[in-house]
């Protein structure tokens, strides 16, 4: 039986009670509220079974966190079902304790909070994207991320959610490619805040950190693909540099030493405005991609911006804090927030497994009436019908009610 068909069992049977309070508003109001408590419960033992199957946890444990999830989303102004299907979808990706998933899914729920347009599955996807591929760990994610977005995000006029993507798709890049988060933040905010295209920014990253990775670090030898690339840039800016040789990939002319992306990019920045613009086109198809030449550009001709970034990320301690804060006093957040004391109060008197016995004694009715309507057919089913409405209207509706009154 869905939850669908078991709320309008509930419903059918107390409002079977409400015919004989004709007129009463309290009654209506209350079959009402009785409903909507039950189908709140309903949707968080549905979240709870989805939880139970990814976590060793045992039943007090689960019965544990299912009360005090709702604690957790009062406090941040989220559902409960939300704080209980992140917290499984951590522990899905390998969080090795309950604990610590439930703090993440509270970080997750935060994030999509301070960031409006942000729903909870891009926060946990984004932020799980981070935190892999910089090693990142739980006790880092609040000042160590979140406030870092936040804090350029209200910098330079652009969003979270932005932010957000352009990390989701060049992390894993940029990391192995051995730049740091930081870097990967203000490198995106350099070509977001010209281009206004997350998913063009963050591709354009992607493929350069991509091209970058051909340069082992190990044997301190280049790919076939980073040599012939190097030797392309440096024949495309050798008559803007000082000594006609062009921007190289290495450090000195012994070549055993390789600059990092940061660097490589931040020195080609430095002679961008002695290209031309054919040239400069060329350039950047050449290290982000033919596609994401606008981006590439934007970024080297950005770089200030790059720096400026990079400082303002040093002091943004706190930041996601404060924006929690502010958000406390949007509209959006008391009403959330009084919902879900609805939805404590419905947990308190809707327990679950009470509800769950009266949907067995529903299922065995129905399965008895399913029995009676096989054998009788159309016009038998009537006639034991007008019987079982009348023995309902005499004695089914004050048990039903003494029912939900205990």
């Amino acid at each position: 039986m869905t939850n669908d068909q078991i709320l309008g069992n509930f419903r059918s049977a107390l409002n079977s009670l409400n015919k004989h309070f004709i007129g009463s508003n309290i009654i209506e109001m209350a079959i009402s509220l009785a409903v909507d408590g039950i189908a709140s419960v309903l949707s968080l033992d549905a979240a709870l079974t989805k939880l139970s199957q990814t976590t060793n946890m045992t039943a007090r444990e689960l019965e544990a966190f299912y009360e005090t999830s709702n604690d957790m989303a009062r406090q941040l102004g989220v559902s409960t079902s939300q704080i209980i299907d992140q917290t499984a979808a951590w522990m899905q990706l390998g969080v090795s304790s309950q604990e610590a998933a439930a703090k993440l899914a509270g970080l997750s729920s935060q994030f999509a909070a301070i960031s409006p347009g942000m729903d909870a599955e891009t926060a946990f996807s984004s932020l799980s994207a981070v935190m892999e591929a910089y090693g990142i760990d739980t006790h880092q994610v609040l000042d160590g991320v979140l406030s870092k977005i936040n804090q350029v995000a209200e910098r330079f006029r652009i969003s979270n959610t932005e932010i957000a993507q352009g990390l989701g798709q060049s992390a894993a890049a940029m990391a192995q490619a051995g730049s740091t988060l930081e870097q990967n933040i203000a490198l995106f905010t350099a070509g977001q805040t010209t281009v206004e295209n997350a998913s063009l920014v963050g591709n354009a990253l992607q493929t350069v950190a991509e091209h970058m990775q051909g340069y082992n670090r190990q044997t301190g030898k280049l790919s076939e693909e980073l040599i012939d690339l190097n030797i392309r840039i440096m024949g495309l800016t050798r008559n803007a540099t000082f000594d006609g040789k062009g921007i190289s990939l290495f450090t000195d002319d012994s070549r055993t030493q390789c600059k990092d992306l940061m660097a490589y990019l931040e020195e080609i920045s430095r002679i961008w405005d002695k290209l031309d613009q054919k040239t400069q086109n060329a350039v950047s198809g050449q290290l982000f991609g033919s596609t994401n030449t606008q981006a590439g550009a934007a970024i080297l001709n950005n770089f200030n911006t790059v720096n400026t970034s990079i400082d303002a990320m040093a002091h943004s301690a706190g930041s996601a804090s404060q924006a929690m804060s502010s958000a406390m006093d949007n509209m959006d957040y008391k009403l959330a927030r009084l919902s879900e004391t609805g939805t404590g109060i419905a947990q308190n008197l809707f327990q679950r497994k009470d509800i769950k016995s009266i949907v067995d004694i529903l299922n065995s009715f129905l399965g008895v009436l399913d029995r009676v309507t096989e054998k009788l057919g159309l016009l038998g089913t009537l006639g034991v019908g007008t019987g079982l409405l009348t023995g309902i209207k005499n004695v089914g509706s004050l048990k039903m009610f003494r029912l939900f009154i205990v």
